[in-house]
């Protein structure tokens, strides 16, 4: 009986067992005071890509890929959270921000590189419909913060 229970006590002490899984995402957030939650991307994942490739366009052309680029992450954010899964629904959202937040810095950078793309850009409403979108994905966000 005493071996038993030694050797139940040596299986328990090891701890878990578990084998990673190849198709999971591990996603590690930073947030400072009074600011919005950033993802941080890692380093070591060798197949971890840019939020979008802007090799050959403009800083304005960057802008609107990185506005378009947003929107299956917001889609996939309110997918996630009619289910019920508001941490998965808070990172669809971020990643979203991410994008949304690089894609005003570049429009804000096209201003001074290109001014007459920028002036089309804003002229279509490109600065207004961000600010939109930022906002929304925040409220969002912070909706399923609080789930």
């Amino acid at each position: 009986m005493k071996a038993r229970i030694f050797a139940l006590l040596i299986v328990c002490a090891c701890g878990p067992q578990f084998a990673e899984d190849p198709n999971a995402y591990v996603y590690v957030t930073s947030q400072y005071e009074n600011q919005d939650p950033k993802v941080i991307y890692s380093n070591k994942n060798s197949d971890c890509k840019p939020q979008l490739d802007c090799t050959g366009k403009s800083e304005v052309e960057c802008a609107v890929g990185l506005f378009h680029a947003a929107e299956p992450y917001m889609d996939e954010g309110e997918e996630l959270g009619t289910k019920e899964l508001y941490a998965s629904a808070r990172v669809s959202y971020m990643q979203a921000l991410c994008r949304l937040y690089e894609a005003e810095i570049r429009l804000n950078r096209g201003k001074l590189e290109q001014y007459t793309d920028w002036k089309l850009a804003n002229t279509l409403g490109l600065a207004e419909k961000l600010e939109t979108r930022i906002k929304y994905c925040q409220r969002r966000y912070r909706h399923y913060q609080w789930k």
